[in-house]
């Protein structure tokens, strides 16, 4: 297999502005956390946060400590963005934001992950050789080059997010407008409500949904097209940041399109502004060379990213019922999620089974995304029998659980029979205590 191509040296203007822009938009989300209500809300009030299944170990800082944490967070970030210590605040920041995301489950929103991945592809790139701190404190590192896989390996990755995406949106619930109904409703009293309140119009931004995230790479990177999809990025990203509570992902997906035009523009957008990219085309000591092991690296990062959003279709069940291989697989505002839930202790060597009242144990909040996601469920019975061992009894713990998914008859989402303070957490497989619901 021929990859001479991907060590081409192009210019290194789209991953400098990339890094500014990141930088930025990272900075942003985490100043926003400390200035915001989220960090009571997500870290110090709840006894428990769910955090993600292995990763139990993680616990938030105590007193003002989260304040500190995402406040470092926010400074790492302004230095990426400044290419200041660069290798060390993208390390920090890298570490920071990884453990923020799997500390807790209440909120998951799969941008965070893309932040995560991100994070961890520049920091194999020579994102800080122009047009930063470290660059001017040490001119012998400035370069005006970078092999070309460091344009394409964005590329990719954007690729799978929004293929993923449209091939998760091929069900009918989606493809007859009923979902989009359902997330438009709130937005009946805005002016602009009766608009969204369309048949019509939901069914234009279901299978409008759906073209946009299958072709707008292909039409992005043909150069007739490009223009075209470039306004079309800007109309669906603008217009989810306006409807849909997704964070920094619209700008962060915008920000990427530096990728798909030619270097050679980007670096002609720097000048017009003032800022010139000067340095050596390649050094002979250069680092990001023609190597067997960078190829094999970025082999390996490509097949478990185009992995990991499969995986659901070697577990048995319906992904959308028992979330099993939901995560990481870029399955993004897909459905609407409704249950209802009662959990129960039975003493050992009892007969009896008393209800357990989840607001001893849980936010508001977090029990109205736990009875919808079995994982959660599963999570919040380990942890109510804890309780109960530290108060010297043991207990059974069982589960009554349906789920109604877009507005459809509940259905059963957990066995009542299934002892879950026993359970076993299955990774790679379907854990038979849930219903499989596999139509």
């Amino acid at each position: 297999m021929k990859t001479g191509f991907l060590f081409t040296r192009i210019s290194i203007a789209p991953l400098v502005f990339f890094r500014m822009a990141f930088g930025i938009l990272v900075a942003w989300h985490a100043f926003g956390m400390v200035a915001g209500k989220d960090i009571p809300y997500l870290y110090l009030t709840p006894k428990y946060l769910f955090p993600f299944i292995g990763f139990e170990w993680l616990k938030p800082l105590p007193g003002t400590g989260m304040y500190w944490y995402f406040a470092a967070m926010g400074v790492s970030a302004v230095f990426v963005a400044s290419g200041f210590l660069y290798r060390y605040s993208l390390g920090v920041l890298t570490l920071l934001f990884t453990g923020s995301y799997l500390m807790q489950k209440t909120i998951y929103n799969n941008h965070h992950y893309l932040v995560i991945l991100l994070c961890i592809l520049l920091l194999f790139m020579p994102a800080n050789r122009s047009l930063s701190i470290d660059a001017a404190i040490k001119p012998r590192i400035k370069q005006t080059t970078m092999p070309a896989w460091c344009r394409y390996i964005f590329i990719y990755q954007m690729a799978l997010v929004y293929i993923f995406a449209a091939i998760a949106k091929l069900y009918p619930t989606w493809l007859n407008g009923k979902f989009i109904s359902i997330i438009m409703a709130p937005y009946k009293r805005a002016f602009y409500g009766p608009v969204l309140q369309n048949h019509y119009v939901h069914l234009f931004l279901s299978w409008g949904g759906i073209l946009f995230d299958f072709l707008i790479i292909p039409a992005l990177l043909y150069r007739r097209t490009r223009v075209m999809a470039t306004f079309a990025m800007l109309f669906f990203h603008l217009f989810n940041a306006k409807t849909l509570s997704i964070g920094i992902f619209p700008m962060l997906a915008l920000s990427m399109l530096c990728f798909f035009y030619e270097p050679e523009s980007i670096k002609t957008l720097f000048t017009k502004v003032g800022l010139q990219l000067s340095g050596s085309v390649a050094q002979n000591n250069d680092v990001y060379k023609y190597n067997s092991i960078a190829v094999t690296l970025l082999s390996l990062y490509a097949l478990i990213q185009l992995a990991l959003p499969l995986r659901h279709h070697f577990i048995n069940g319906n992904v959308q019922y028992t979330g099993e291989g939901h995560r990481l697989s870029w399955r993004m505002k897909l459905f609407d999620k409704r249950g209802t839930l009662t959990m129960y202790a039975q003493p050992k060597g009892s007969s009896e089974k008393a209800e357990i009242n989840l607001r001893n144990y849980f936010t508001r909040d977090q029990i109205a995304r736990i009875v919808s996601r079995p994982d959660m469920i599963w999570q919040a019975a380990q942890y109510i029998k804890k309780d109960y061992e530290a108060k010297g009894q043991k207990v059974a713990i069982y589960a009554t659980a349906k789920m109604s998914l877009n507005q459809l008859p509940a259905r059963e989402l957990i066995d009542e029979n299934a002892n879950l303070a026993d359970a076993k957490w299955l990774y790679f497989s379907h854990c038979p205590w849930i219903v499989e619901n596999s139509d």
